[in-house]
């Protein structure tokens, strides 16, 4: 039965027919305070809950629904007691509806979408809306045509239908979920990031304040320098392409000379494409069996000592993406009713982390532009501030996070060996030392970062490609290095850490054994392996008979270069081994990467526990979450209490995942974020 709390008298007169009755908030509290789980949902003006208002909201159960106007009835008295009662309060897609009813926060939460994504993370075609899920787990349809004119139907009677059947299935939907869950053994990661998703709806709440002068200051500078650049790639094309058709010579009758121009638009792959073929330098790239020209950075860069023009061109194509992913146009995204920031996140990608950022389908409407992905330069970090003088920023990030995480993982000796010893090491330097024994023999380790940073650069780059799952081609590549020095700097890295590999082929065999890759034994999160049936069958093909003899066939046929060779037996090999890279490389990646994710949600959890037990929501604003770090606002006067707070609760999450090597969080005050 769908119940309408309303004070509008034009909403009063229907008939008796209509499945719609009218009823107060005391008799809707009366049925909800008895009933263990309340589905939970609201209709909005908009996406923005700063500027755009509640139109309803809606509890209930399969039994009743209860529909409530917002705009005529004082709701949040009614809602506080319901969210404060020992009822668990059930919604789709939280984050979202948590923000229209703050500072208002469920005792017990729990969200059906985020359910869904735990259950299937990392398989790209189950559909989360809750459409679909109501469909797969209730077989009931739900009619979504109207949601595009809510907003200028008001309450209709189809409006309240509606809404009331977005509360109506909630809890059916959670009890097959939960089933699932339990099989699945997924039960405590569900939890997790049930009690996450509060404290980053408060991040999205938030905000964060960026200062316009500053920021309007460095792009005039980016600006300025692009268009340098540009001018540096068509004074080359002037000097190197005489009389080819990407000059113009125009006869100017009130200049002497020719007015030499280049014509060749630089956005333009196409055009630059033309111009690189003209000059002779290579633009053919194999990808997925064909040949497809291409001037992306990862294929031109180990052009750039030989040909100057991919070198100013790489220079300008840097300078081109920075000026339009951070330019002016960062600043249309103010919020005019908060003068800050809001981005969006997505709470569980394939490795557990969360992104931030969204683009908006409309030109109308505003972008939510990514956060955790601002330069670690004082230029673009600096613009972003405490709102007021008053108050002040205070950004914990952990010590070496992903490093950590493996060590504790792995229990590398030498790694151990490492975090175990007294004061404060360079890991880089430490690696160095380990991987070039020869060139370093009489350099310490103190003296490494400022001696050879080239080895140092080295070792980085190797530790981070090693660690994910790359190989010498990996660190050749990402260091700029040859595959002779790459491949050199791979067999160092295992000989300095011998027992990384005996833990990465134990992670890896375990990854194809169960067909998908578990973080971590704390939660049990895991990411499902979305071609592994792929993977199965081409294996089959090529191993479930003689083995040898399937290879034997392949040589044969390469070297005769036939029809078999190129339209069956290559594209099955090539398309077998770079399934099965990718598998292994995210077998290595994804539990550290998801590991260190947990343990800064769970961090996240205490801190924003100890915000709401101390009552400081919104005095102590979560303004960003970037992966290892948590950064937020508050007045200066308690920055230091918030500081200690901050480490303890990120110190606190560590233990749970450390237990061998603990890692340490590193708050600092300051008013410009420049962690």
């Amino acid at each position: 039965m769908i119940h309408l709390i309303t004070n509008q008298k034009e909403l009063f007169d229907r008939p008796h027919n209509s499945g719609i009755s009218l009823c107060s908030l005391n008799q809707a509290y009366e049925y909800l305070i008895k009933i263990p789980f309340i589905g939970f949902d609201s209709e909005t003006m908009g996406l923005d809950h700063h500027t755009k208002p509640l139109i309803c909201i809606q509890l209930g159960d399969y039994k009743n629904q209860y529909v409530i106007d917002t705009d005529t009835v004082n709701y949040k008295p009614f809602l506080e007691k319901i969210y404060k009662s020992e009822s668990t309060i059930i919604m789709h897609n939280a984050a979202f509806d948590l923000r229209f009813t703050f500072p208002l926060i469920p005792r017990k939460l729990v969200d059906t979408f985020l359910n869904e994504a735990v259950l299937n993370r990392g398989d790209y075609t189950v559909r989360k809306s809750l459409e679909a899920v109501t469909r797969r787990y209730i077989k009931v349809d739900l009619d979504k045509s109207i949601r595009g004119s809510i907003h200028r139907e008001g309450l209709s009677d189809r409006v309240i239908r509606y809404s009331a059947d977005d509360v109506k299935y909630l809890e059916l939907i959670l009890q097959k979920q939960n089933a699932l869950l339990k099989e699945k053994e997924l039960t405590k990661y569900a939890a997790l990031e049930n009690r996450f998703v509060i404290p980053l709806a408060y991040t999205m709440h938030c905000g964060f304040y960026l200062d316009k002068t500053k920021w309007g200051l460095k792009c005039k500078e980016d600006d300025d320098l692009l268009d340098k650049k540009l001018k540096s790639l068509d004074s080359f094309v002037v000097d190197n392409c005489p009389g080819s058709k990407f000059i113009d010579n125009q006869l100017d009758l009130f200049k002497e000379g020719d007015d030499v121009t280049c014509n060749v638009l630089w956005s333009s792959s196409q055009q630059v494409i033309k111009l690189f073929e003209h000059l002779k330098i290579p633009v053919d790239v194999y990808e997925k069996g064909k040949v497809k020209k291409s001037i992306d950075q990862k294929h031109i860069t180990k052009y750039k000592d030989e040909f100057e023009l991919v070198k100013l061109y790489l220079s300008y194509s840097k300078q081109a993406k920075l000026v339009s992913t951070y330019g002016y146009s960062f600043l249309r995204n103010i919020n005019l009713a908060t003068n800050r920031i809001h981005t969006t996140f997505n709470q569980i990608l394939d490795t557990g982390r969360i992104s931030s950022g969204k683009k908006s389908k409309r030109k109308t409407d505003q972008d939510y532009p990514n956060l955790q992905n601002i330069p670690r330069d004082n230029r673009h970090r600096g613009a972003f501030s405490a709102q007021f003088e008053s108050n002040t920023l205070v950004v914990g990030d952990y010590s070496g996070q992903e490093q950590i995480v493996l060590a504790n993982k792995s229990l590398e000796p030498n790694l151990i060996a490492f975090y175990q010893r007294p004061g404060k090491n360079d890991m880089h330097s430490y690696v160095a030392k380990l991987c070039f024994p020869d060139q370093l023999l009489d350099t310490l380790e103190s003296e490494v970062k400022d001696k050879f940073p080239e080895l140092r650069y080295l070792a980085k780059t190797a530790g981070f490609s090693i660690n994910y799952g790359g190989v010498g081609l990996t660190i050749a590549r990402n260091a700029n290095v040859s595959l002779e020095v790459g491949n050199s700097v791979y067999k160092a890295y295992f000989e300095a850490f011998p027992k990384l590999r005996d833990y990465f082929n134990k992670v890896i065999k375990e990854t194809f054994t169960n067909g998908y890759i578990t973080c971590n034994a704390v939660t049990n999160s895991k990411t499902i392996i979305s071609d592994f049936d792929i993977f199965l069958r081409l294996h089959n093909k090529i191993h479930s008979g003689d083995t040898q003899a399937f290879w034997e066939n392949y040589k044969k046929h390469k070297k005769a270069d036939s029809l078999v060779f190129n339209q069956e037996l290559k594209p099955l090999v090539r398309q077998y081994y770079t399934i099965k890279g990718g598998i292994e490389r995210n077998s290595l990646n994804y539990p550290i990467q998801g590991t260190s994710a947990e343990m800064t949600k769970i961090a996240a959890i205490y801190f924003f526990d100890w915000i709401i037990e101390n009552n400081y929501f919104e005095v102590v604003k979560l303004v960003n979450l970037v992966h290892d770090e948590i950064a937020c606002e508050c007045p200066v006067e308690i920055a230091e209490l918030v500081s200690i707070n901050l480490k303890e609760c990120m110190e606190r999450a560590g233990r749970i995942f450390c237990t061998t090597i603990p890692i340490k969080a590193e708050p600092k005050i300051t008013f410009e974020w420049d962690h």
